[in-house]
């Protein structure tokens, strides 16, 4: 997880509007080549939806930075454990 925000700059809990909705990140890493989203998650009930999510804020960003890379994560905070996913 360390590796992927090295040397990026970090945006916490930020709010946009995309197609008209109102949204919030939980965690965006940009620098000049990517951007890197990051989506927390307790459990991982209710995934399909989850996907759904992240999908459309790599969608908004992507058409925000159109000159970086983007992807996307969804992080799940376990009891035991912490899982990354790449959407």
């Amino acid at each position: 997880f360390k590796e992927l925000l090295k040397g990026k700059k970090l945006f916490r809990e930020q709010k946009f509007v995309f197609d008209k909705e109102l949204r919030q990140l939980d965690l965006l890493a940009v620098d000049e080549k990517e951007a890197f989203i990051f989506d927390y998650k307790s459990s991982k009930n209710e995934l399909e939806k989850n996907l759904e999510q992240v999908n459309f804020y790599k969608n908004a960003v992507s058409s925000l930075l159109q000159d970086k890379t983007i992807r996307a994560f969804i992080v799940f905070c376990l009891e035991n454990e912490i899982n990354i996913q790449e959407v």
